[in-house]
This record gives structure tokens, sequence and C-alpha cells, in this order.
């Protein structure tokens, strides 16, 4: 019994800990008060798992935490969240996520609670995933999003997410732009969906794609956003679906007459694979390039050091067009689904035998001119014994 009555009077303090993490309240907070609140947490973690194999003690338990703390019967609203033993379980998880959607919890401390996430281990959770979905699922709110936006760097610097169980690293930065992907997609889905003339629907999304992509991480995060489940899960046969729009917008800005210096083919080289193998359109424009990119590299030879090395041939200083990162590209490519790794293969296949000579089923509008295309087979060559030695 005096366990018992023990444990109800700590509830009491986690419930106004809880309630205060969703209020104004919070802004009073110290970084004192927020590890104090943390440590309390965690202690009813511990509490849950000491009892909970215990069916009578949490019987009783249950019945007393609802006569004390439910409705009416406490000054603490926790709103939808039922009190109960499952609470004291869910304590730690439940206070970072309240927190974390909280508008008035200040910079430094919003810091602190991402944290705390790297507390959590791969047995309770997988930090960095779990660290993604609440920012994404309880950060919504523009508050939020612009407070990411004004510490990333502070967090870069001052906040290390490597886990000690070699759990995923996630910077501040990605938490950023996956945040704004979902944000970003979540707007377009309620633009279309509004009573307008498509005209008016496709001009604003337009130039809002074109606002963003300016800003800093902007093409990455238009990127995601079309990575995102609703927007690949789309019916391209529904003229609503935002994708639709989206689409032919990003194609256009990797196209055309300057399209190698596009931010588009910036992104990381796993986030155009993941596009390549969502979009056949996108696809083809990346083949397109690639292949483009490989009949401008020439082999440079170094007279001190006697080595030969790749370099393109219009733009060698830039680190966009590197040897490194065109093999990459293409490696990252061999690492998608399997009508992908098929397609690069058979292409490289031919380019190995032929030249810079598009298949059938690659073929697009933005095929190198023939001044371009010059047939230097040995690029392709040692391209693909480079990826088959990596695979071996």
């Amino acid at each position: 019994m005096e366990q018992l009555v023990k444990i109800l009077h700590n509830v009491g303090n986690l419930m106004e800990i809880i309630h205060t993490a969703r209020t104004q309240n919070v802004s009073t907070w110290d970084s004192e008060a927020l590890q104090r609140a943390h440590d309390w947490t965690k202690y009813f973690e511990q509490v849950y798992k000491k009892l909970y194999q215990k069916p009578v003690f949490v019987s009783k338990l249950n019945k007393h935490m609802k006569l004390q703390y439910q409705g009416v019967n406490t000054k603490y609203s926790l709103g939808n969240l039922e009190v109960n033993f499952e609470l004291l379980g869910q304590a730690r998880k439940i206070l970072l996520q309240s927190l974390l959607q909280n508008p008035y919890l200040s910079k430094a401390l919003y810091g602190q609670v991402i944290q705390f996430y790297q507390q959590f281990t791969p047995t309770e959770d997988e930090q960095a995933n779990q660290l993604v979905q609440d920012t994404v699922k309880y950060g919504q709110n523009k508050s939020a999003v612009l407070l990411l936006a004004t510490i990333k760097d502070e967090l870069s610097q001052s906040v290390s997410l490597q886990s000690q169980h070699s759990a995923p690293s996630l910077s501040s930065k990605e938490v950023y732009v996956h945040t704004e992907a979902v944000l970003l997609c979540q707007n377009l889905r309620r633009l279309v969906e509004r009573d307008l003339p498509k005209p008016k629907i496709q001009k604003t999304i337009e130039d809002k794609l074109d606002e963003i992509c300016k800003a800093s991480q902007g093409t990455e995060v238009i990127a995601y956003m079309m990575l995102s489940q609703d927007a690949v899960m789309a019916n391209d046969t529904t003229p609503e679906q935002y994708r639709s729009i989206v689409l032919p917008w990003l194609l256009q800005k990797c196209t055309g007459n300057q399209s190698s210096y596009s931010p588009v083919w910036k992104l990381p080289c796993p986030v155009l694979s993941q596009l390549s193998g969502s979009y056949y359109t996108f696809f083809k424009a990346y083949i397109a390039y690639l292949v483009k990119w490989g009949s401008v590299m020439s082999l440079q030879h170094d007279e001190a050091t006697k080595t030969q090395f790749w370099r393109h041939s219009q733009d060698p200083e830039n680190p966009t067009f590197s040897w490194g990162r065109f093999v990459q590209s293409f490696k990252s490519l061999m690492e998608g689904p399997q009508f992908l790794i098929e397609t690069v293969r058979k292409l490289l296949h031919n380019l190995c035998h032929h030249g810079n000579q598009f298949d059938s089923d690659t073929n697009t509008d933005s095929e190198p001119s023939e001044g371009e295309s010059r047939n230097n087979l040995k690029v392709w060559t040692e391209l693909q014994q480079t990826i088959q030695q990596a695979d071996s």
C-alpha cells in the first residue's frame, strides 16, 4: 500500500510536467528544469518495467490514477491522453513529442530536446528515425520549421546524433529538409483540392516552386517532397494530383541548353537514383545527362606523377563534374530497383561497344549533339570496370 501511495503522489509530478510541456508556461523552463522533467519521465519508465508483470497491482494503480487525475479531478489537463498505467511507460516519448510541437520552447531547449533523442537505444527506438518521424508529425506548424531553420547551424556544431549503438546519424539539415518537404506536400495537396481553375492552380504551384528553388536546400526539399509516399503513390491519370504539375516543372529545370548546370543535378546521388526509380521520365532525363557528361570526359596525363585521370573537358575544376561523382552516379542507380539495374547495365554494355548511342528504351529529347557525342569508348569501359570492381 505504501508503494502505491508513493507512486500516486509522484504521478502528480508527471501530470504537471506534461501539462507544462504543452502550454506557454514552458517558456519559464531553463536547462536544469528540462533535465529534471526528463529524469522524471525516465523514472516512470523504470516503474513501468518493474510493475507491468504484476497485473493485480497495476489494476489497483489504474483505478486510483483515474480517480485522482482523470477529468475534473485534476487541475492538469492532458487533452486526449488517457491517465493510466500505460502512460508511465510512454512518459519520455510523450514529453519530447509535447515539447517538439510547443512554439514557446526556447531555441536552446529545442536543441536539448533533440539531444535527448540520442539517448534512445536501438532496442527502445531507432533514435534517428524517431527524430525525423516526431519532428515531421509534431513539428508541422510553421513556428517549428522556422525554429529549425534558425538553429540548424548551431545544432550542426553542438548536437551530435552519432549513436553509440550504430544507429543511423541525422543532421539538423536533414531534419529541416524532411520537415519542409512534408509541409510542402501538405500545402500542395490542399491547393489542388480547392475549387479553383486548373490553370490558376498550376501557375500558383509553379510560382511557389520557383520561389522555393531559390532558397538554400530548396531543390532538395522539392525532391524529397516528390519522394514522399503521398506523391509517389498518386495516380498519374488524375489531373488534380499535384505531382502532374511538379514533375514537368522539375524536368524543365534539368533539361535544355544549360541543363548540365541545373541545381537538380547537384542533388545527392542516392536522391537522384530514388527519383529515377519513382519516375521513369526523370530517369530518362538523368540518363541523358549522364551520357552527355561522359561524352565530354577526357583523359589527362600528369607528367610529374606519371598518372592518368579523367576530367570534364569543359569545366575541369567544377566538383559537380568530378570522376568520383560520375562513378557514384552510376553506382547509386545500380543500387536501385531491378529495372534500373538492368537498364543501366544494358546501357553501359552498349556504350562500351558502340560509344554514346542511346538504346531505344532510354532515348530522350536531351540527346547530346553530334559534336558532343565523340565515341569515347574508353571512359565507358573504365566506368564499367570500376563499378564491377566495387561490386566484387
